[in-house]
């Protein structure tokens, strides 16, 4: 099991959307680990108490960033975003990434980072899910628009060929 990972909103998101999808994520990491910006885009008013909504208070884990300025291009993002890079840059650890403008700079600094759809990827090929859930979980990140089509199909190529 790896110990943390930060999350940018967009995987937060998706994993609202999975039967277990937090239930998933702890048997992948002890803690996720999200900037105030991140926790304030996923929270509304009638999800005053996100975490405790979700029941994820031994999960969730808010943590203060500095911005790391030395990543070019850094200050382009939307806040959360940012704030999530930076977070994972300056920690060394991996993280949650669903947005395809997003991505570029964590791939430039070499921070490790996947989206969800991946860690379903990952919880199937380490036990942590059955194959029918992988294929379920998938198929609802697909049917509520969190991937494509083409991710979909690489995704579960990857799942067959376990």
């Amino acid at each position: 099991m790896n110990k943390e990972i930060v999350s940018d909103t967009g995987p937060l998101i998706s994993l609202e959307k999975l039967d277990d999808g937090f239930d998933m994520m702890r048997g992948l990491y002890e803690k996720i680990i999200v900037p105030p910006k991140v926790m304030d885009e996923i929270t509304d008013e009638r999800k005053r108490n996100y975490i405790k909504l979700h029941g994820i208070e031994d999960l969730i884990k808010i943590q203060n960033v500095e911005y790391a300025t030395s990543l070019q291009g850094i200050r382009s993002l939307h806040d959360g975003e940012a704030q999530a890079i930076s977070l994972a840059y300056n920690l060394g650890i991996p993280l949650l990434i669903e947005e395809l403008k997003g991505r570029k700079i964590p791939s430039i600094a070499k921070i490790k980072f996947s989206g969800l759809a991946r860690q379903i990827v990952i919880a199937f090929n380490e036990g942590i899910i059955p194959l029918n859930k992988a294929y379920k979980n998938l198929e609802i990140m697909l049917n509520k628009n969190r991937i494509n089509r083409a991710v979909y199909d690489a995704l579960c190529l990857q799942i067959d060929k376990q």
